[in-house]
């Protein structure tokens, strides 16, 4: 199979979308998985993916194709990095073993959550939806999914960069614990939704998303600290003090990329623009 299942960013939207807001996300082409006849050490399946595939994925999948043909799954998408890894694997598993075509891209989403959720649990199908599809997505507050045609769009991801933290994910549970939190003080966590969604219909438009970035930089520090290594929490703060950069959770947090959204356009400024990386659409 000559694809490439890319690794995926949510723009804005991966928390807020708990509470029922829009949620954006593109595909990022530099890191991807792919089907090959040469094995890897990261081919090898996580203990017990093949038995879950058998026993709750074989109603839309031929999973003895896996056993069947000598290729193997591998990938360079940095695990516990926030940027889909789990969700590439689903889909290049589905596009692999599927019985039939998906009727709609409800049914496709469906279908590719439930593989993913092996991984988490839990999983809304959106992250492997843009892997599989290769394009940006919408989620409306609706629970509507909508393939976004970027030649149309007024996107500015000139400000916009993933910031390697340098520090793989470690820490559990973090999504349960935003939930705990929202149910406590749903009033302050619905500014969270409110925030997001203005910033995904900004990007839409194509206008500033400054005064926005701010916004939520504030909140994630003020309110999902936890999600924010102390080494991380440091430049966070200096950002905020001086103006000069905001930073965004990536996936769960806790390690992994953050986003940075820069006030002024030379990067080369920071000592620490090596660990940048552009956001590119390309």
């Amino acid at each position: 199979m000559n694809r490439i299942y890319p690794s995926k960013l949510i723009l804005f939207g991966e928390y807020s979308l708990i509470l029922g807001s829009q949620v954006l996300g593109i595909p990022l082409r530099a890191a991807y998985g792919y089907w090959s006849k040469e094995i890897q050490p990261n081919s090898i399946f996580k203990e017990g993916f093949i038995e879950f595939l058998c026993s709750s994925c074989a109603d839309f999948l031929h999973v003895e194709k896996l056993k069947e043909d000598q290729l193997y799954y591998n990938s360079n998408i940095k695990r516990g990095y926030g940027t889909g890894s789990s969700g590439a694997l689903a889909a290049a598993i589905f596009d692999y073993c599927k019985i039939k075509e998906p009727a709609d891209l409800h049914s496709l989403q469906q279908y590719l959550g439930k593989i993913e959720s092996f991984f988490h649990g839990k999983s809304s199908g959106f992250d492997p939806l843009i892997s599989f599809l290769n394009k940006p997505i919408l989620k409306s507050s609706q629970q509507n999914f909508r393939v976004i045609d970027t030649a149309k769009m007024k996107w500015d991801l000139s400000r916009l960069y993933l910031f390697d933290s340098g520090e793989k994910r470690t820490v559990k549970g973090l999504v349960p614990l935003f939930v705990q939190k929202a149910k406590v003080r749903p009033d302050t966590f619905e500014q969270l939704v409110d925030i997001n969604n203005e910033l995904i219909n900004a990007m839409m438009q194509g206008a500033e998303l400054k005064t926005l970035m701010k916004k939520l930089s504030q909140f994630q520090l003020s309110e999902m600290s936890e999600m924010i290594t102390d080494k991380i929490k440091k430049l966070w703060i200096e950002g905020l003090r001086k103006d000069e950069f905001y930073m965004k959770i990536c996936g769960a947090g806790g390690g992994g990329y953050y986003m940075i959204y820069l006030n002024q356009e030379n990067s080369e400024e920071f000592d620490w623009s090596n660990q940048l990386v552009p956001i590119d659409l390309s």
